[in-house]
């Protein structure tokens, strides 16, 4: 199994650019910052969809309580059966029930609202109504996902009412947020850890550098491909071969 990969300070967006700058040598004048940050910005995105494929938990988050902050989840009551999610869940992992301690056991099982299972949970819920008993399955919670709404936010939506309030914790992998223009200079990409900063750079120079050399821009596609080789299986006992997850850098989308 590889070694664990220790986390340092990440490097702020103007560290970034000044980076990415010496990579693009006599081209770093032809092209804009916003340019810059976004090509900065689909080298994290592209980076960050093979390691959450890699399933060893590099972005994982757990929700909290209270507090304000990105990974808020409030606890759950009787009278309502939609809750927004944290602000950067990307994708739901586990749910455990953390209060009352009586109902630890209780599972929450994601099915599709439109299944006859759902909605006949559902009709029950509501024919009932909360606070009254229903036909909920004793200890497992049907529930669903929508969104993300007009403001950016995902949704549970529970098929029944609960017949206690109960605290819930989630796991979840966490999405990474961009660099944004115009930038701050204490912006980081906080919580990346260090060896992933290499290959966001080498795409957003090769991206670049294909706007104006295609010639340039192949051998910076081979560094990209083999940074990734590099810090994935230094990181993880998944095998080289998984790569293929990244997006084809040949098809004209970046």
């Amino acid at each position: 199994m590889a070694e664990p990969v220790s986390v340092v300070n990440s490097p702020t967006i103007v560290q970034l650019l000044a980076s990415l700058d010496l990579e693009l040598l006599g081209f770093k004048g032809a092209f804009s910052e916003d340019q810059k940050i976004n090509r900065i910005n689909k080298g994290k995105n592209e980076l960050w969809k093979v390691l959450k494929q890699l399933k060893e938990g590099y972005f994982m988050e757990e929700s909290a309580l209270s507090g304000g902050a990105d990974n808020e989840f409030p606890a759950l009551t009787t009278s309502d059966r939609e809750y927004n999610l944290p602000k950067d869940l990307a994708e739901l992992r586990f749910i455990e029930v953390t209060d009352p301690a009586a109902y630890r056991e209780w599972s929450f099982e994601k099915i599709g609202m439109n299944s006859p299972r759902w909605r006949e949970a559902r009709l029950s819920s509501t024919l009932t109504g909360a606070g009254n008993a229903s036909r909920l399955g004793a200890g497992n919670v049907l529930f669903d996902i929508v969104g993300p709404d007009n403001a950016g936010r995902q949704r549970m939506i529970l098929a029944s009412y609960l017949p206690v309030a109960m605290s819930l914790k989630l796991w979840y992998t966490r999405a990474v947020p961009d660099f944004t223009i115009p930038k701050t200079g204490a912006e980081t990409l906080i919580t990346f850890l260090a060896p992933y900063i290499a290959p966001i750079l080498t795409y957003a120079t090769k991206s670049l550098l294909r706007l104006e050399d295609a010639g340039i821009a192949k051998e910076w596609e081979k560094d990209w491909f083999e940074d990734l080789r590099r810090t994935v299986s230094a990181s993880s006992d998944r095998s080289e071969a998984d790569i293929e997850v990244v997006e084809d850098f040949g098809s004209g989308d970046i």
